[in-house]
């Protein structure tokens, strides 16, 4: 099992799995915003549905460079992130033996407001692509005298028998999380999990996906 260390805002933890990089996400909450936790605060949970105008933002958005260069930048700073390097926009990585993934930080001052959000729209709509489909859409809200908001997709592969009668979960689950703080965003955080079981294929290498996701491969 590969454990990965991480830093943010002064916590450093051990990423080995989904359960300690939940465990991750709650230490920075405990650091930036102190006993107001998240487990505690006033929580709602809504279906996540783009309103008329936010669909045509993106439609907009879309029609510019501002994607691939996005795109670009990401899977830039992803490959110097592999070699413990950082650079503009700031990225973690999650990697274990079943989870894998990263989260693109949010910047005030070089990153245009709508970016993360339009990129969650973006790599949905890339993955679905790949013949996935959305079988969860949310939007959850929570008041601790803060007001966080997480607008969540998660996306399953179209699961087909083999020949061999087991299913073929190409790369298993993907969990896209877009994070944002009393209005301002915070994270996007895309996660890819697999399912290690004999009646599942083995899944695609995740390098397969980040491929896929970032350089525009359809196949």
């Amino acid at each position: 099992m590969i454990l990965t260390a991480v830093e943010y805002f002064g916590v450093e933890v051990l990423l080995s799995n989904q359960k300690n990089m939940a465990n991750f996400w709650e230490q920075v909450w405990h650091r930036v915003f102190g006993d107001q936790a998240p487990q505690r605060a006033a929580y709602e949970k809504t279906l996540l549905k783009r309103s008329p105008k936010e669909q045509a933002l993106y439609q907009d958005w879309l029609q510019t460079a501002a994607p691939q260069q996005w795109v670009a930048e990401i899977l830039r700073v992803y490959r110097l992130a592999q070699k413990d390097l950082e650079d503009f926009p700031r990225i973690h990585l999650f990697r274990s033996h079943t989870a894998n993934g990263f989260a693109v930080m949010y910047d005030t001052k070089r990153m245009p407001a709508k970016t993360l959000l339009h990129l969650l729209e973006y790599f949905k709509q890339t993955i679905q692509g790949w013949g996935y489909q959305v079988k969860a859409s949310e939007r959850i809200w929570q008041d601790g005298g803060t007001i966080k908001v997480v607008e969540k997709y998660y996306l399953k592969p179209p699961f087909v028998l083999t020949e061999a009668k087991v299913v073929e979960q190409q790369y298993g689950n993907v969990t896209l999380e877009y994070v944002h703080v009393d209005g301002q965003p915070s994270y996007l955080k895309v996660l890819n999990t697999t399912y290690q079981d004999r009646n599942f294929t083995t899944a695609h290498q995740f390098e397969d996906f980040i491929h896929r996701l970032l350089s525009h491969q359809s196949t």
